[in-house]
């Protein structure tokens, strides 16, 4: 493992009714070991649909010409929304910056006009590609701004140029989006038909906008079979990372009644990812009345905004704190005569940032808080690759716990449905 995990529990006999009795921690273990036995034989015999297209032939083989088109492009735009850009977000935000010789990525994820105009004022339409994602092929607002788009470029470029600048990813069942990408003589590219798009981040989905623009996806993919290897061969529960992790987030839910997760980066390449958990958490784990309500903070910002709540607040939230322990990069300070701070003269702001993160978790944990630190050796397209495998079996592992099934969405598809039978109705 290229990163460790370590949980602190608060037990009873430590912090009385804020911990977990040994009693409850054993026999939970034993009903955490069962589950992850079966998703282990799941695993092996590669039935489990968000892993499936890691093992498959590499994205880069299978869309090589995709690829190399848009990465001539100097931008390319992503329209999509929840799943369909989550993934490609966490991928791209590890990047920190623009890589030489590859597109600027630009998410276009919501549809509040004046971003839309902003972003079709900023860039050289004939220099940027579009690249459009719905798995269902009726998303609204992808759909709204897909349009909007098309309707600029033909202004700028002539009636068919959307033609050569617009790929459509969606499934390949006659949905709306798909046929109108046939009709009108745009690249298509299919969506799979088992992969919804919150667990969609090694499959084309991510992976494709991620290579536009010099993200190391096979890298990436790398790092989550490592994950599922290691996970498959340890039995242990305290050295199994995904199974220890639902074992934390579960057992303090059904016993201790904490629905509030919050994920704390001491990284800011990371919160494309947080946001990109956010998505997989919520509306996996979000149903008949259960789940567990993801919450992003920032350090060390939110140590200065929310940190208060946390120690002194209710006592409903458990904490993952991740670091990184890379200090390559170092950053030094020199004093320039500020007295006050003589202190910091020859320190690092990694130094500053290993304090911080060292007195945040010992003060949750000291608070009696549940709390689990992730600490990583560095942070690069495998580390993600295994974080984002870690996340997604703790995710399949507590929805098995809790019975329910954590693939579909149905609360979110009536919505959908409602908001299509509106608009036609006001049409009409």
């Amino acid at each position: 493992m290229e990163y460790r995990q370590s949980i602190f529990f608060a037990q009873e006999e430590i912090f009385g009714k804020l911990g977990l009795s040994h009693n409850i921690y054993k026999s939970y273990k034993e009903k955490f070991i069962n589950i992850t036995q079966l998703l282990s034989r799941e695993l092996e015999n590669k039935k489990v649909a968000p892993f499936k297209p890691m093992f498959e032939e590499s994205t880069h083989a299978v869309y090589r010409d995709i690829i190399h088109k848009y990465q001539k492009f100097k931008t390319v735009f992503i329209v999509g929304t929840g799943g369909s850009t989550l993934g490609a977000q966490s991928l791209y935000d590890l990047l920190a910056i623009k890589q030489k010789n590859y597109p600027k990525l630009v998410f276009l994820d919501n549809i509040d006009s004046k971003t839309i105009r902003a972003v079709l004022s900023q860039y050289r339409l004939e220099e940027t590609g579009v690249f459009v994602v719905s798995k269902s092929g009726k998303t609204i607002e992808t759909i709204s701004i897909m349009l909007v788009l098309i309707e600029a470029y033909r202004k700028k470029m002539g009636a068919e140029s959307h033609q050569k600048y617009f790929a459509i990813l969606t499934a390949f069942n006659n949905n709306p989006l798909h046929r109108y990408a046939n009709n009108h003589n745009l690249t298509c590219i299919p969506h799979s038909e088992d992969i919804g798009g919150r667990f969609s981040i090694f499959s084309n989905v991510a992976l494709l906008p991620a290579a536009f623009c010099g993200v190391d996806i096979e890298s990436f993919c790398a790092g989550g079979r490592e994950l599922i290897k290691n996970f498959t061969s340890i039995s242990t529960i305290e050295d199994n990372h995904p199974l220890y992790g639902a074992f934390f987030l579960i057992s303090c839910l059904e016993q201790k009644k904490i629905s509030n997760h919050v994920m704390m980066p001491y990284i800011d390449r990371l919160k494309g990812f947080v946001r990109w958990y956010k998505q997989l958490c919520a509306e996996s784990l979000g149903k008949n009345g259960s789940g567990i309500t993801p919450i992003d903070a920032f350090g060390t910002i939110d140590q200065h905004s929310q940190l208060q709540l946390y120690l002194e607040g209710p006592s409903d939230k458990v904490f993952t704190v991740i670091v990184n322990g890379n200090h390559h990069s170092e950053i030094h300070i020199e004093n320039q005569g500020f007295e006050y701070f003589d202190f910091l003269e020859g320190k690092s702001l990694n130094e500053i940032m290993t304090l911080q993160q060292q007195s945040t978790i010992q003060s949750l944990v000291k608070k009696g808080r549940p709390v689990r630190v992730l600490s990583l050796s560095h942070l690069d397209e495998k580390m993600l690759g295994m974080l984002s495998a870690h996340f997604i079996l703790e995710v399949l592992i507590s929805a098995k716990i809790l019975n329910i099934n954590p693939y579909d969405q149905p609360a979110v598809d009536n919505g959908k449905e409602l908001a299509y039978q509106a608009f036609r109705k006001i049409a009409s």
